[in-house]
């Protein structure tokens, strides 16, 4: 999940946001299927039937949509092979999208611990200046102990960097909005171990 606008800075303005989840399969479209059957039933979703649809990057015979009454939840299908290219070794590449945010609403009565509104969450990045040979696992594992999830975005090098022994690493954080003291509290204790340059 990825803000545009930061919701905790001034000027942020509501918006429409996309949460998705993609899987690929080197099987038939059929075999996928019964995969994605199988996690739905055990999200203990209920009432989920397949319809034709047709898509853009899906064979228009082997595709199909999910729906829970009149609400779509995902795309079920098979990559056409302008999509595949000249991929060797794979013949027939089956593919499914889940809309989080549809499905969300049907497995929050089973998971209500995993149903926060996502306008509560804030995605962060720092920059940290720490020596070439440091492992960056330091940093992302800091933050292991709070409820913050991070992810590695980029090491950067140039020669002036080279010449003071040194890279440039970019982290992404993201917290709910009522975790943001603890988050900073630990960015500011990385900050007397490393230069943070934003």
């Amino acid at each position: 999940k990825v803000y545009t606008k930061n919701p905790a800075k001034k000027g942020f303005e509501a918006y429409e946001e996309g949460r998705s989840a993609g899987i690929l399969m080197n099987s038939d479209y059929l075999t996928l299927k019964g995969c994605v059957e199988e996690l739905l039933e055990n999200l203990g979703v209920k009432g989920f039937a397949f319809r034709k649809v047709r898509a853009s990057l899906l064979k228009a015979h082997l595709s199909v949509g999910i729906y829970i009454g009149d609400e779509s939840i995902g795309i079920i299908g098979t990559l056409k092979q302008k999509v595949l290219g000249d991929t060797a070794g794979i013949e027939e590449l089956s593919y499914c999208m889940l809309d989080l945010i549809e499905l969300e609403k049907f497995v929050k009565e089973v998971y209500p611990e995993v149903s926060t509104k996502v306008e509560n969450y804030v995605s962060e990045d720092y920059t940290f200046v720490i020596p070439a040979q440091e492992e960056v696992g330091g940093i992302l594992s800091a933050f292991e102990d709070d409820d913050a999830t991070t992810s590695l975005k980029g090491i950067y090098s140039d020669e002036k960097l080279v010449k003071a022994g040194t890279k440039s690493v970019t982290i992404n954080v993201r917290f709910e909005q009522s975790s943001r003291g603890e988050v900073e509290q630990i960015v500011n204790k990385v900050r007397t171990t490393y230069k943070l340059e934003n």
